[in-house]
């Protein structure tokens, strides 16, 4: 007989290959992360407890100290996780593009990060936390190397308007804080059409205020005031 191929069992069906240690781990944490996100909608900040996230993701305690250490790391990751990964929408925007397409994409990737249901997962992070100093401190030190990336991100994207880096890094502030406000009004008022009239708003300050007009202050050089 020849060598029977490993994969195969039984009347030749393929076995399941195994799954590596790497995978099992990334799929533990993400249910986690998941089940974080879906504690916080339902209950809010108060009704949420390391146990009971781990008990709706079908995990012990020990599983969520294994994966994350504790509560910190597993409240930023699901910090994350409901603003959608935020630094991977810009990333996907080209600067070689004309200035009004990088401007409408930028916003796109932005305004689909806020209008997720998962936002009021992030936002009741943001409020609870206020009222744990370990937390409140973690997070706040976690947002500031986030803001950090999008920074990056956005000086790549309009880097080449003319706008100085402070400049534009108070637009991207301006662009965040808009879109925190549109999204605590989708979570009263779920229509389509609000949100592209939001996303139009956005698009059009955007673009009139990364474009250098004649008598428009730009710094040229020298440190950040």
């Amino acid at each position: 007989m020849g060598l029977i191929d490993q994969n195969v069992t039984g009347y030749g069906r393929a076995r399941t290959p195994r799954r590596t240690q790497q995978e099992r781990s990334a799929e533990a944490e993400a249910r986690l992360v998941t089940a974080t996100i879906d504690c916080l909608r339902e209950r809010g900040w108060a009704g949420v407890t390391v146990g009971r996230i781990a008990r709706r993701a079908g995990f012990t305690l020990g599983a969520v100290q294994h994966h994350f250490g504790g509560k910190a790391s597993l409240i930023m990751a699901a910090h994350d996780a409901a603003l959608g990964d935020l630094e991977s929408h810009l990333e996907a925007v080209s600067e070689a593009t004309d200035l009004d397409e990088r401007c409408r994409k930028t916003v796109d990737a932005l305004g689909d990060a806020y209008r997720q249901p998962s936002f009021l997962a992030a936002l009741e992070i943001f409020l609870g936390t206020r009222s744990d100093p370990v937390l409140s401190i973690e997070l706040k030190a976690h947002r500031t190397r986030k803001l950090a990336a999008y920074g990056s991100e956005w000086l790549r994207i309009f880097g080449d308007t003319g706008r100085s880096e402070e400049e534009l890094l108070g637009l991207l502030q301006a662009a965040l804080a808009f879109l925190r406000g549109w999204a605590l009004l989708a979570i009263e008022e779920d229509k389509d059409e609000v949100f592209v009239r939001q996303n139009l708003l956005l698009c059009n300050f955007l673009r009139s205020q990364v474009t250098v007009s004649e008598g428009s202050p730009v710094r040229t050089g020298g440190e950040p005031v």
